[in-house]
Protein backbone atom coordinates (compact mmCIF):
# COMPACT_ATOMS: atom_id res chain seq x y z
CA UNK A 1 0.00 0.00 0.00
CA UNK A 2 2.88 2.47 1.11
CA UNK A 3 4.29 1.52 -2.71
CA UNK A 4 1.46 2.53 -4.41
CA UNK A 5 1.10 5.85 -2.77
CA UNK A 6 4.78 6.63 -3.26
CA UNK A 7 4.92 5.50 -6.59
CA UNK A 8 1.71 7.59 -7.66
CA UNK A 9 3.32 10.50 -5.77
CA UNK A 10 6.18 10.34 -7.64
CA UNK A 11 4.49 10.05 -10.92
CA UNK A 12 2.40 13.50 -9.91
CA UNK A 13 5.28 15.66 -9.00
CA UNK A 14 6.90 14.20 -12.22
CA UNK A 15 3.66 15.77 -14.22
CA UNK A 16 3.87 19.03 -12.38
CA UNK A 17 7.60 19.54 -13.33
CA UNK A 18 6.79 18.76 -17.15
CA UNK A 19 4.19 21.08 -17.21
CA UNK A 20 6.35 23.98 -16.05
CA UNK A 21 8.88 22.74 -17.71
CA UNK A 22 7.30 23.18 -21.12
CA UNK A 23 5.00 26.17 -20.31
CA UNK A 24 8.29 28.31 -19.30
CA UNK A 25 10.36 27.34 -21.73
CA UNK A 26 8.45 27.81 -25.24
CA UNK A 27 7.86 31.41 -25.23
CA UNK A 28 11.37 32.05 -24.72
CA UNK A 29 12.15 29.40 -27.40
CA UNK A 30 10.25 31.17 -29.44
CA UNK A 31 11.54 34.73 -28.67
CA UNK A 32 15.19 33.34 -29.10
CA UNK A 33 14.50 32.10 -32.78
CA UNK A 34 13.42 35.53 -33.51
CA UNK A 35 16.01 37.19 -32.48
CA UNK A 36 18.86 34.82 -34.23
CA UNK A 37 16.45 35.54 -37.43
CA UNK A 38 17.25 39.40 -36.92
CA UNK A 39 20.45 40.52 -38.44
CA UNK A 40 22.08 43.66 -37.32
CA UNK A 41 23.29 45.64 -41.39
CA UNK A 42 25.03 48.91 -42.89
CA UNK A 43 23.76 49.64 -46.18
CA UNK A 44 24.79 52.38 -48.78
CA UNK A 45 22.06 54.43 -50.02
CA UNK A 46 22.09 54.05 -53.90
CA UNK A 47 22.00 57.84 -55.66
CA UNK A 48 23.28 59.12 -58.98
CA UNK A 49 26.13 61.08 -59.56
CA UNK A 50 29.13 62.74 -61.88
CA UNK A 51 32.19 61.46 -61.56
CA UNK A 52 35.57 61.32 -63.58
CA UNK A 53 37.60 58.43 -63.59
CA UNK A 54 41.36 58.61 -62.60
CA UNK A 55 44.81 57.73 -64.37
CA UNK A 56 47.22 57.26 -61.53
CA UNK A 57 50.78 57.36 -62.79
CA UNK A 58 54.39 56.92 -61.08
CA UNK A 59 57.31 58.98 -62.42
CA UNK A 60 60.28 59.75 -61.32
CA UNK A 61 61.37 63.70 -60.59
CA UNK A 62 63.84 65.21 -63.30
CA UNK A 63 65.41 68.79 -63.31
CA UNK A 64 63.27 70.62 -65.87
CA UNK A 65 66.84 72.07 -66.87
CA UNK A 66 70.41 69.92 -66.65
CA UNK A 67 73.51 70.87 -68.04
CA UNK A 68 76.88 68.19 -67.74
CA UNK A 69 80.26 70.16 -67.56
CA UNK A 70 82.62 68.35 -69.77
CA UNK A 71 86.20 68.80 -70.63
CA UNK A 72 87.48 70.42 -74.19
CA UNK A 73 91.14 70.28 -73.20
CA UNK A 74 93.13 67.27 -72.09
CA UNK A 75 95.85 67.47 -68.75
CA UNK A 76 95.73 67.49 -64.99
CA UNK A 77 93.00 68.30 -62.81
CA UNK A 78 94.60 70.42 -60.77
CA UNK A 79 91.81 71.96 -58.52
CA UNK A 80 88.59 71.06 -57.47
CA UNK A 81 86.09 74.11 -56.58
CA UNK A 82 82.96 72.22 -55.55
CA UNK A 83 81.57 69.01 -55.23
CA UNK A 84 78.65 66.59 -55.91
CA UNK A 85 75.43 68.33 -53.33
CA UNK A 86 77.06 71.71 -53.53
CA UNK A 87 74.55 74.48 -54.95
CA UNK A 88 76.71 77.13 -57.01
CA UNK A 89 75.66 80.40 -59.29
CA UNK A 90 76.08 80.75 -63.26
CA UNK A 91 79.88 81.69 -63.68
CA UNK A 92 81.26 80.01 -60.67
CA UNK A 93 84.57 78.05 -61.22
CA UNK A 94 84.19 74.33 -60.57
CA UNK A 95 87.17 72.70 -61.67
CA UNK A 96 91.03 73.62 -62.83
CA UNK A 97 92.74 71.95 -65.31
CA UNK A 98 96.46 72.53 -64.95
CA UNK A 99 97.73 75.24 -66.96
CA UNK A 100 101.42 75.74 -67.39
CA UNK A 101 101.49 74.20 -70.66
CA UNK A 102 98.91 76.51 -72.30
CA UNK A 103 100.40 79.11 -70.85
CA UNK A 104 103.86 78.67 -72.51
CA UNK A 105 101.50 77.85 -75.91
CA UNK A 106 100.21 81.05 -75.31
CA UNK A 107 103.45 82.90 -75.22
CA UNK A 108 104.97 80.27 -78.46
CA UNK A 109 101.72 81.96 -80.70
CA UNK A 110 102.71 85.30 -79.37
CA UNK A 111 106.01 85.31 -80.32
CA UNK A 112 105.15 83.51 -83.72
CA UNK A 113 102.57 86.08 -84.49
CA UNK A 114 105.32 88.69 -83.71
CA UNK A 115 107.67 87.39 -86.44
CA UNK A 116 104.86 87.01 -88.86
CA UNK A 117 104.01 90.51 -88.31
CA UNK A 118 108.10 92.01 -88.39
CA UNK A 119 107.99 90.02 -92.06
CA UNK A 120 104.67 91.52 -92.88
CA UNK A 121 106.12 94.71 -92.13
CA UNK A 122 109.45 94.09 -94.17
CA UNK A 123 107.41 92.83 -97.36
CA UNK A 124 104.90 95.81 -97.10
CA UNK A 125 108.19 98.36 -96.95
CA UNK A 126 109.92 96.56 -99.59
CA UNK A 127 106.79 96.50 -102.04
CA UNK A 128 107.18 100.65 -101.78
CA UNK A 129 110.39 100.57 -102.41
CA UNK A 130 110.73 98.33 -105.37
CA UNK A 131 107.12 99.96 -106.84
CA UNK A 132 109.23 103.27 -107.89
CA UNK A 133 111.85 101.28 -109.24
CA UNK A 134 109.63 99.23 -111.55
CA UNK A 135 108.25 102.64 -112.99
CA UNK A 136 111.91 103.74 -113.50
CA UNK A 137 112.62 100.45 -115.38
CA UNK A 138 115.08 99.00 -113.47
CA UNK A 139 113.10 95.85 -111.93
CA UNK A 140 111.68 93.35 -113.88
CA UNK A 141 108.39 92.09 -114.25
CA UNK A 142 109.01 88.85 -113.29
CA UNK A 143 110.88 90.33 -110.05
CA UNK A 144 107.89 92.66 -108.87
CA UNK A 145 105.46 89.60 -109.57
CA UNK A 146 108.02 87.57 -107.30
CA UNK A 147 107.85 90.97 -104.39
CA UNK A 148 104.02 90.34 -104.68
CA UNK A 149 103.68 86.44 -103.95
CA UNK A 150 106.18 86.89 -101.19
CA UNK A 151 104.12 89.78 -99.60
CA UNK A 152 100.90 87.70 -99.62
CA UNK A 153 102.57 84.40 -97.87
CA UNK A 154 102.97 87.19 -94.99
CA UNK A 155 100.02 88.02 -94.80
CA UNK A 156 98.92 84.79 -95.02
CA UNK A 157 101.74 83.59 -92.27
CA UNK A 158 100.45 86.34 -90.29
CA UNK A 159 96.83 85.54 -90.31
CA UNK A 160 97.93 81.51 -89.45
CA UNK A 161 99.53 83.14 -86.44
CA UNK A 162 96.51 85.04 -84.91
CA UNK A 163 94.02 81.92 -85.85
CA UNK A 164 97.18 80.11 -83.70
CA UNK A 165 97.65 82.52 -80.96
CA UNK A 166 93.11 82.97 -80.34
CA UNK A 167 93.63 78.69 -80.43
CA UNK A 168 95.75 78.85 -77.34
CA UNK A 169 94.18 81.38 -75.52
CA UNK A 170 90.97 79.58 -76.34
CA UNK A 171 92.71 76.65 -74.60
CA UNK A 172 93.73 78.27 -71.64
CA UNK A 173 90.61 79.72 -70.71
CA UNK A 174 88.98 76.21 -71.20
CA UNK A 175 91.19 75.07 -68.36
CA UNK A 176 88.85 76.78 -65.70
CA UNK A 177 85.32 75.33 -66.18
CA UNK A 178 82.80 77.03 -65.32
CA UNK A 179 78.90 76.46 -64.21
CA UNK A 180 76.70 77.17 -67.19
CA UNK A 181 73.57 77.78 -65.31
CA UNK A 182 72.61 78.04 -61.18
CA UNK A 183 71.72 74.81 -59.89
CA UNK A 184 72.93 71.86 -58.26
CA UNK A 185 75.66 69.83 -58.73
CA UNK A 186 74.03 66.27 -58.83
CA UNK A 187 77.28 64.66 -59.59
CA UNK A 188 81.17 64.95 -60.23
CA UNK A 189 83.25 62.20 -61.62
CA UNK A 190 86.70 62.63 -61.29
CA UNK A 191 88.33 63.75 -58.30
CA UNK A 192 92.22 66.20 -57.99
CA UNK A 193 95.40 64.89 -59.27
CA UNK A 194 93.61 62.54 -62.46
CA UNK A 195 94.89 63.32 -66.23
CA UNK A 196 91.37 64.39 -67.83
CA UNK A 197 91.37 63.17 -71.57
CA UNK A 198 89.22 65.86 -73.68
CA UNK A 199 85.86 65.42 -73.82
CA UNK A 200 85.38 63.78 -70.11
CA UNK A 201 82.31 64.48 -68.05
CA UNK A 202 83.39 65.70 -64.46
CA UNK A 203 79.91 67.03 -63.53
CA UNK A 204 76.21 67.07 -64.01
CA UNK A 205 74.62 70.07 -62.95
CA UNK A 206 70.38 70.94 -62.58
CA UNK A 207 68.68 73.66 -61.84
CA UNK A 208 65.59 72.24 -59.72
CA UNK A 209 63.28 75.12 -59.72
CA UNK A 210 61.08 73.40 -61.93
CA UNK A 211 60.39 69.36 -62.04
CA UNK A 212 59.62 67.49 -64.58
CA UNK A 213 57.62 64.22 -64.50
CA UNK A 214 57.72 61.96 -67.98
CA UNK A 215 53.86 59.99 -68.42
CA UNK A 216 53.18 57.64 -70.98
CA UNK A 217 49.15 56.97 -71.95
CA UNK A 218 47.22 55.09 -73.85
CA UNK A 219 45.24 55.86 -76.52
CA UNK A 220 42.31 55.56 -74.89
CA UNK A 221 42.96 58.23 -72.19
CA UNK A 222 44.98 60.48 -74.33
CA UNK A 223 41.83 62.48 -75.65
CA UNK A 224 40.75 63.23 -71.73
CA UNK A 225 44.33 64.80 -71.59
CA UNK A 226 44.92 68.54 -72.38
CA UNK A 227 48.26 71.34 -72.35
CA UNK A 228 47.30 73.07 -69.30
CA UNK A 229 45.04 70.43 -67.36
CA UNK A 230 46.84 69.97 -63.54
CA UNK A 231 47.49 67.38 -62.38
CA UNK A 232 47.59 66.38 -58.42
CA UNK A 233 51.01 65.03 -57.90
CA UNK A 234 51.65 63.29 -54.52
CA UNK A 235 55.54 62.82 -53.61
CA UNK A 236 56.22 60.05 -50.80
CA UNK A 237 59.72 61.44 -49.23
CA UNK A 238 57.31 64.62 -48.96
CA UNK A 239 54.53 62.96 -47.28
CA UNK A 240 51.15 63.72 -47.54
CA UNK A 241 51.78 67.02 -49.15
CA UNK A 242 49.56 67.33 -52.61
CA UNK A 243 51.37 69.26 -54.97
CA UNK A 244 50.31 70.76 -58.25
CA UNK A 245 51.63 70.03 -61.71
CA UNK A 246 50.46 71.45 -65.03
CA UNK A 247 50.46 69.12 -68.37
CA UNK A 248 53.22 71.14 -70.54
CA UNK A 249 53.56 68.72 -73.30
CA UNK A 250 52.08 66.17 -75.28
CA UNK A 251 53.52 64.01 -77.81
CA UNK A 252 51.92 63.05 -80.96
CA UNK A 253 53.56 59.95 -81.49
CA UNK A 254 53.51 56.58 -79.51
CA UNK A 255 55.96 54.99 -78.51
CA UNK A 256 56.96 52.18 -81.32
CA UNK A 257 57.89 49.66 -78.34
CA UNK A 258 55.72 50.33 -76.27
CA UNK A 259 52.18 51.72 -77.83
CA UNK A 260 52.18 54.64 -75.21
CA UNK A 261 51.88 58.60 -75.95
CA UNK A 262 54.97 60.42 -73.94
CA UNK A 263 53.52 63.51 -71.99
CA UNK A 264 55.46 65.91 -69.69
CA UNK A 265 54.09 67.37 -65.97
CA UNK A 266 56.07 70.43 -64.87
CA UNK A 267 55.80 71.58 -61.14
CA UNK A 268 57.63 74.49 -59.37
CA UNK A 269 59.52 74.39 -56.73
CA UNK A 270 60.50 77.21 -55.56
CA UNK A 271 61.40 75.57 -52.07
CA UNK A 272 63.80 72.89 -53.33
CA UNK A 273 62.18 70.35 -51.49
CA UNK A 274 61.66 68.21 -54.29
CA UNK A 275 64.87 67.08 -55.60
CA UNK A 276 65.90 64.38 -59.04
CA UNK A 277 65.32 61.32 -58.90
CA UNK A 278 62.52 61.43 -56.37
CA UNK A 279 59.17 59.21 -56.91
CA UNK A 280 56.00 61.03 -57.56
CA UNK A 281 52.23 60.08 -57.75
CA UNK A 282 50.34 61.62 -60.36
CA UNK A 283 46.94 61.91 -60.62
CA UNK A 284 45.50 62.55 -64.53
CA UNK A 285 42.24 63.36 -65.33
CA UNK A 286 40.14 60.22 -67.52
CA UNK A 287 36.94 59.75 -69.09
CA UNK A 288 33.93 62.02 -67.41
CA UNK A 289 30.68 59.89 -66.96
CA UNK A 290 27.22 61.55 -66.04
CA UNK A 291 24.39 59.92 -63.94
CA UNK A 292 25.96 56.88 -63.06
CA UNK A 293 25.38 54.50 -60.06
CA UNK A 294 28.59 53.67 -58.37
CA UNK A 295 28.36 51.37 -55.08
CA UNK A 296 31.15 49.69 -53.01
CA UNK A 297 33.01 46.59 -54.17
CA UNK A 298 32.69 45.42 -51.19
CA UNK A 299 28.57 45.21 -51.67
CA UNK A 300 29.13 42.61 -54.62
CA UNK A 301 28.47 38.59 -54.04
CA UNK A 302 29.01 36.62 -57.45
CA UNK A 303 27.53 32.87 -57.20
CA UNK A 304 28.11 30.64 -60.62
CA UNK A 305 29.80 34.01 -62.24
CA UNK A 306 26.75 36.09 -61.56
CA UNK A 307 27.04 39.15 -59.61
CA UNK A 308 24.40 40.21 -56.99
CA UNK A 309 23.87 42.73 -54.13
CA UNK A 310 21.68 42.77 -51.09
CA UNK A 311 19.08 45.09 -50.44
CA UNK A 312 17.14 46.06 -47.54
CA UNK A 313 13.58 45.88 -48.20
CA UNK A 314 10.50 46.40 -45.67
CA UNK A 315 13.55 45.14 -43.03
CA UNK A 316 14.20 41.45 -44.98
CA UNK A 317 16.77 40.41 -47.21
CA UNK A 318 16.61 40.57 -51.16
CA UNK A 319 18.85 39.32 -53.06
CA UNK A 320 19.07 40.91 -56.84
CA UNK A 321 21.84 40.64 -59.48
CA UNK A 322 23.38 43.44 -60.81
CA UNK A 323 25.33 44.03 -64.35
CA UNK A 324 28.71 45.59 -63.26
CA UNK A 325 30.76 48.31 -65.76
CA UNK A 326 34.48 49.67 -64.63
CA UNK A 327 35.99 49.13 -61.73
CA UNK A 328 36.97 52.69 -60.06
CA UNK A 329 39.59 51.47 -57.94
CA UNK A 330 37.61 50.44 -54.59
CA UNK A 331 34.22 51.30 -56.39
CA UNK A 332 32.30 49.93 -59.22
CA UNK A 333 30.07 50.83 -61.61
CA UNK A 334 26.68 50.01 -62.08
CA UNK A 335 24.94 49.28 -65.09
CA UNK A 336 21.76 47.59 -64.65
CA UNK A 337 20.11 46.12 -61.71
CA UNK A 338 20.22 49.24 -59.07
CA UNK A 339 18.10 52.66 -59.23
CA UNK A 340 18.35 55.55 -56.64
CA UNK A 341 17.36 55.52 -53.11
CA UNK A 342 17.97 51.30 -53.09
CA UNK A 343 19.89 50.28 -49.91
CA UNK A 344 22.17 48.14 -50.33
CA UNK A 345 24.14 45.94 -47.82
CA UNK A 346 27.40 46.55 -47.14
CA UNK A 347 28.46 45.04 -43.73
CA UNK A 348 26.01 42.07 -42.16
CA UNK A 349 26.81 40.56 -38.97
CA UNK A 350 27.17 36.39 -40.65
CA UNK A 351 26.19 35.13 -43.97
CA UNK A 352 22.49 36.47 -45.25
CA UNK A 353 19.75 34.53 -46.61
CA UNK A 354 16.92 35.89 -49.07
CA UNK A 355 13.75 37.09 -46.65
CA UNK A 356 16.22 37.23 -43.33
CA UNK A 357 14.88 39.93 -41.38
CA UNK A 358 17.75 42.58 -41.13
CA UNK A 359 18.08 45.81 -38.81
CA UNK A 360 19.70 48.36 -39.84
CA UNK A 361 22.11 50.35 -38.03
CA UNK A 362 23.97 52.41 -40.02
CA UNK A 363 23.37 54.19 -43.73
CA UNK A 364 25.60 56.14 -45.95
CA UNK A 365 25.05 58.13 -48.95
CA UNK A 366 28.57 57.90 -49.44
CA UNK A 367 30.49 55.04 -51.56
Amino acid sequence: MYDHFRNKGLHFVFCVFCTVFFVGCEPGTDKLEVREKIKKVEVFIVKTEDFEETIVASAVAFAHIEHRVSTEVSGLLKIKHARWGDRVKKGETLFEIDSEGFILIVKERKAALARALAQLHFMQAEQKRKKSLLQAKTLSQAGWEKLQFDLAAAISEKNQAQIALSRAQRNLRLTVLKSPIDGMILEDYHDMGEVIPVGTELARIADTTWIRFDVGVSDLELPHLSLGDLVPVTIDALGTRQLKGEITRISGNASPTRGIFPLEVRLENAERSILPGMVARLRLSGEKHKTQVIVPMMAIHQENDIPFVFLVQDQKALRRPVKLGKVLGDRVLIQEGLRTGDAVVLIAQGRLKIGEGLDVIQASAKP
